[in-house]
């Protein structure tokens, strides 16, 4: 199975949420080895911080502004996670109400 996690929020600084995202994007992949994890990130200024990540998790980091894509999400609801990341998912979890 392909999954997509929302890693937004550990971004920068996790604490509480974004510690919990972090340690999922970790484990998760580890976990179920037979499945693939695309762990996506999005921001126009941030950079994800490099980290080893499992084999089958593919950090996908996008340069976009997080307002304009919000937007996107909350009014447009375009474009579709399984774009943003190049593949198709079966299953999405975002701790983010837009997603």
């Amino acid at each position: 199975m392909n999954f997509g996690l929302d890693i937004r929020p550990s971004l920068s600084k996790p604490t509480g949420v974004g510690s919990y995202v972090a340690a999922l994007a970790q484990r998760l992949p580890e976990k179920a080895p037979e499945d693939r994890f695309y762990l996506f990130s999005a921001s126009l200024r941030e950079r994800y911080p490099d980290r080893v990540w499992p084999e089958n998790a593919v950090l996908v980091d996008r340069r976009l502004p997080v307002r304009a894509l919000n937007y996107a999400w909350n009014r447009l609801e375009w474009p579709p996670l399984d774009r943003m990341v190049g593949a198709p998912l079966d299953l999405v979890h975002s701790p983010h109400p837009l997603l």
